[in-house]
Formats: structure tokens, sequence, C-alpha cells
């Protein structure tokens, strides 16, 4: 028989988002996640209620404005 090598392959795009953390913050009044430009000094958008849904928005919201 033959072994299965289980191999893991990290996203990239989970890697991407990871690059994002330090704009993510949990505010500790709502409970809840926010995006902040750090540049702007400005809370970009808040609300979100998992870690995840902040940095995918995080991830897209800086991917678009560094294509301009």
């Amino acid at each position: 028989m033959a072994e299965e090598k289980n191999t893991q392959q990290s996203n990239p795009r989970e890697k991407d988002l990871n690059k994002y953390k330090d704009n993510v913050d949990l505010s500790e009044v709502t409970g809840r996640y926010r995006v902040i430009d750090r540049t702007k000094k400005q809370v970009v958008k808040l609300g979100f209620v998992t870690e995840a849904e902040a940095l995918a928005f995080a991830f897209d919201y800086f991917e678009k404005k560094k294509k301009g």
C-alpha cells in the first residue's frame, strides 16, 4: 500500500491576510472588530463580528488602495 503524504500548503491569501492584522482592532466598548487605517489614523469600517471578516475586509480595502 502506498502511504499518502499529508502536506499542508498554506493559502497565499491567508498569508496576505496576516499582513493586515495590525490594522484590525477589537473594540473594548462594543466588543466588535474594526479596521483602522494607521497612516490616516482613522477607522475605515467597524462592526465586524469576527476577526476573519475584518481581516478579509482589510485585505480587500488595502489591496485596492495599493492598486490605485
